[in-house]
This record gives C-alpha cells, sequence and structure tokens, in this order.
C-alpha cells in the first residue's frame, strides 16, 4: 500500500511538471515568440521571474498548476517565462517595460502590441480574471500603443545604466537633462526615462502629472500609477516636513484629487494615507478610520497592516470591529485567500466568531469555484 502511495505521489507531481513545462515555456529569442503566436493565432502572456524569488516561486508551486489556470493558458495563450537574470531576453525585456518588481506579468496581443501588465503574487482567481479581462481589451482593441511591439534598442544611456545587473544607478542629472531635450516627452524612450529616474525636475514631474490620462492610455496602469503615486508621496512628505497636520494631509488630497480618473485615484489616495498615517500621524486607529471612509484593498498593505497589529499584540475589539467594516466594504468572493484568511485571524483574537466564520467561508466559496483545495480552510472553520 505504500508503494502504491508513493507511486501516486510521483506520478501526480511528475504531471504536474509536465503540465507547467507544456503551459509556460522559455523562447530563444523576441522574433521566435512572435511567430509561435502567430503561427497559432494567439495572445501571449509572459511570466518575468528570477531564480530565487520567492513569489515568483510560489506562483509556480501554488498557483500554475491549476487546473483552470493552465487549461486557460494551454488553451488561449502562449505562455512563455523568462528568467531575467539568465536568460538573453532578460535585459532586453526588463528595459523595454521599464520592469522593476518581480514577478511581472505581460500580456500581448498575437502581433507583439501590449495588452495589460500586473505585477505581484496573484492566486488562481485572479490571475485569471486579469486574462479573461486582457482577452476582452484584445476583442475591443483597446491595445497600450506607446511601447512598439518591436524590440529596437531606443534607450539612452543612463537608462540602460539603472539596467545593468553591477550598476542599477541613475544619473538624476543627465536624465533630466535628456528628457528636457526631447521633443515629445510621451514617446516610448522618454516615458520609459521618466518611469525609472527617481528624482525629476519640478517641470517634467508637473508634466507627467498633468498628462497623467496620455501616458495610462499609452502605457497602462501599473507603470503609470506606481510613478504618480511615488511623486505625490514624495510631494506629501515635503509639505508635512515629518509633523502630523490633518488638515494639510486633507488638504493636499483634496488639491490633487481632480486631476486623476476616480478608480487611480482610489488607489493613489490609499497609498498616500498608508503612508501619512503609519509614518507621520502613527495612528492606527485613525488609518482604520480613513480605510473605513475610503475603502481599497490594494497590493498587500491591508495584510501588512493586520499581521502588524497581530504581531505587536494591538487587536483591540474596537479596532476588530473597524478592520471589519473596512473589509466588509472592500472584500468579497474574489479577494486573494490570504487577505480573506488574515481578515478571519484578527476578528477571532477579538473574539468575533460570526466574522471569523464569515471571512473563511468567502475563502471556502472561492476555492471551489476556482478549483483550488479547499481542505485547509474547511479545517479553521470546524476547529472553531
Amino acid at each position: 500500500m505504500k508503494k502504491l502511495v508513493l507511486a501516486t505521489a510521483i506520478s501526480l507531481a511528475l504531471h504536474i511538471v509536465h503540465a507547467q513545462e507544456t503551459t509556460w515555456n522559455h523562447v530563444p529569442s523576441w522574433s521566435a515568440m512572435l511567430q509561435k503566436a502567430k503561427a497559432e493565432k494567439k495572445p501571449i502572456v509572459i511570466d518575468c521571474y528570477f531564480t530565487g524569488c520567492h513569489p515568483c516561486a510560489q506562483m509556480d508551486k501554488e498557483v500554475f498548476p491549476n487546473s483552470l489556470l493552465s487549461k486557460e493558458v494551454a488553451d488561449n495563450f502562449i505562455g512563455v517565462k523568462i528568467d531575467v537574470f539568465s536568460e538573453k531576453m532578460g535585459d532586453s525585456i526588463t528595459r523595454k517595460y521599464a520592469i522593476s518588481g518581480f514577478p511581472t506579468f505581460l500580456v500581448l496581443d498575437q502581433n507583439g502590441n501590449l495588452v495589460s501588465m500586473f505585477g505581484g503574487y496573484k492566486d488562481a482567481g485572479q490571475f485569471l480574471t486579469e486574462l479573461q479581462t486582457a482577452k476582452q481589451k484584445i476583442s475591443a482593441k483597446q491595445l497600450l500603443t506607446g511601447i512598439s511591439a518591436s524590440y529596437n534598442d531606443i534607450y539612452p544611456d543612463f537608462y540602460k545604466q539603472y539596467y545593468d545587473r553591477q550598476s542599477r544607478n541613475t544619473d538624476v542629472t543627465a536624465a533630466n537633462n535628456w528628457i528636457r531635450a526631447q521633443h515629445d516627452w510621451t514617446a516610448e524612450p522618454v516615458a520609459m526615462a521618466i518611469f525609472r529616474t527617481g528624482k525629476l525636475d519640478a517641470d517634467i514631474e508637473t508634466y507627467f502629472l498633468k498628462n497623467y490620462d496620455r501616458y495610462r492610455s499609452l502605457y497602462g496602469t501599473l507603470l503609470v500609477q506606481n510613478k504618480a503615486t511615488g511623486l505625490l508621496t514624495a510631494q506629501l512628505n515635503k509639505k508635512l516636513n515629518k509633523t502630523r497636520d490633518d488638515a494639510a494631509f486633507n488638504q493636499f488630497l483634496n488639491e490633487n484629487k481632480k486631476a486623476f480618473p476616480a478608480d487611480d485615484w482610489a488607489v493613489i489616495e490609499h497609498v498616500l494615507a498608508f503612508n501619512y498615517f503609519t509614518n507621520f500621524a502613527k495612528d492606527n486607529v485613525a488609518l482604520l478610520q480613513f480605510m473605513n471612509e475610503h475603502p481599497v484593498i490594494y497590493m498587500n498593505y491591508y495584510g501588512a497592516f493586520c499581521n502588524n497589529l497581530l504581531a505587536k499584540k494591538e487587536v483591540t475589539v474596537a479596532n476588530a470591529q473597524l478592520l471589519k467594516g473596512w473589509a466588509d466594504k472592500a472584500m468579497n468572493e474574489e479577494t486573494a485567500f490570504e487577505l480573506l484568511t488574515t481578515t478571519a485571524y484578527v476578528l477571532r483574537s477579538a473574539g468575533d466568531l460570526d466574522g471569523f466564520k464569515k471571512y473563511v467561508s468567502l475563502a471556502i466559496a472561492k476555492a471551489k469555484k476556482y478549483n483550488v483545495p479547499a481542505d485547509k480552510y474547511e479545517k479553521m472553520l470546524s476547529a472553531s
């Protein structure tokens, strides 16, 4: 019996490895990738990762073997993996798309035009949603035309230096001088330089923020929103000068919100609020109250906050209720598993068993929807 169980386990493991190898493949060149996409008439999804990246490894272990996701990629996409630090295409693709965090995922149409770009660990449900959205954009011909479909070495030396594995520095003075000398500040090489230059001159900052919608239509949300958030965070920090000033903070938000689409501003405001209430006000209650009024879940700000509360044993009944108010407004069955279970742990530690059961039940429902093993969530629920 033990031999049978072992043989079954080995067979399953080999099946998973084989499934990933046939769904996600390495390619010898950019042209070979496009040739394959055109021949099969499929869009391309690229996993940009590096060996040693923990969330990248998590994707390989926990997400890509998912039956629904692997079938979606195999049936409707050319799945490509690029180890950015060991493969020949690594340097060119990071420069081309101004990539700085991993994993980063790119969806291209069959001609190589960028459709969408998203980053960080995504569970199977989140990844499938990204792919479905990308397919809809391709059908509607909503492409990000700022980045050319072919690879050309059009970048200035200071930009290339940022992607030099030995350097990773940017000559800020050279960058600002070069940008200012260009005729079109929304053109591909100039935009990439703007995204990757840490400290821009004031006139370039102003131009970028004033033309946010134009940059977003050309280059997508990820790059443009991240840059705008960084610029506004620096401006807010300078305005506050390391002091708490709620009136100045709210004034800053009101002065800037009209310059951005509502969905983008909700995320930018979320990051600004975390920066302000964590680094300046140092007031978790005020942060929770703000998030109840502006409920957003973005990246892992929420999860880090919850884990911090748990680690410092600062989960009070009042704090837990404020957190629950935020979660109730911003979370649903599509929320990341980790955030659903973290919310459950916080509420249980505050004695809210109904809240605990609600969020574990959401995790179970999501697991069943996306063919993810639900055992550990069901055990959490039964143990309560």
